[in-house]
C-alpha cells in the first residue's frame, strides 16, 4: 500500500488516503488534488507531498485552489517550477537570432535557473512571441 504525507505551509497530514497527482502529455504541469481535514490554508501556500512504498518520492507545489465543504477541504496544487513556465507570459521579437538565444531569453523571464540548452545553433530569421506562456 502506498503511504502519503502532505504538508501545506505549517499544516501537516501524516497520512492522507485520497489524493491524485496528474500530468498531461505535452503539457509541463503536474497537478495535485487532495482531500484533507480543514486547516487555515490560503492560495499560494507551499505544498509538499511525500509518497511511495518504501522509498518516498517528494513532489513540491503551490496551492492554486482550496474548496472547503463540511469538515474537509479539497486542495489543488500545481508544480512550483512548472507553474512558472505556464503562467509567465512572454512577449518579444527576434531577427536573425539563434534558437538558443531565444529560449534563454524566454526562460530568463521566469526566474528559473538555466542549467543548459541544447540547440542546433541554427539562426532563426524572424521570431515573434506575443503574450504566450513560456513553455
Amino acid at each position: 500500500m502506498i503511504t502519503a504525507e502532505l504538508t501545506i505551509d505549517d499544516s501537516q497530514y501524516p497520512s492522507i488516503g485520497d489524493f491524485r497527482l496528474t500530468s498531461r502529455r505535452g503539457y509541463p504541469l503536474t497537478v495535485l488534488t487532495a482531500k484533507v481535514p480543514l486547516a487555515p490554508v490560503d492560495k499560494g501556500a507551499a505544498v509538499i507531498l511525500k509518497y511511495g512504498y518504501t522509498d518516498m518520492a517528494e513532489w513540491r507545489g503551490t496551492a492554486t485552489n482550496i474548496a472547503k465543504g463540511g469538515d474537509l477541504m479539497t486542495v489543488t496544487a500545481a508544480g512550483t517550477n512548472e507553474l512558472k513556465l505556464v503562467e509567465t507570459l512572454y512577449r518579444e521579437s527576434f531577427i536573425d537570432e539563434t534558437a538558443e538565444a531565444i529560449v534563454r531569453s524566454a526562460l530568463s523571464t521566469t526566474g528559473l535557473s538555466i542549467a543548459g540548452i541544447e540547440a542546433p545553433g541554427l539562426q532563426v530569421a524572424r521570431y515573434t512571441a506575443d503574450n504566450i506562456p513560456v513553455w
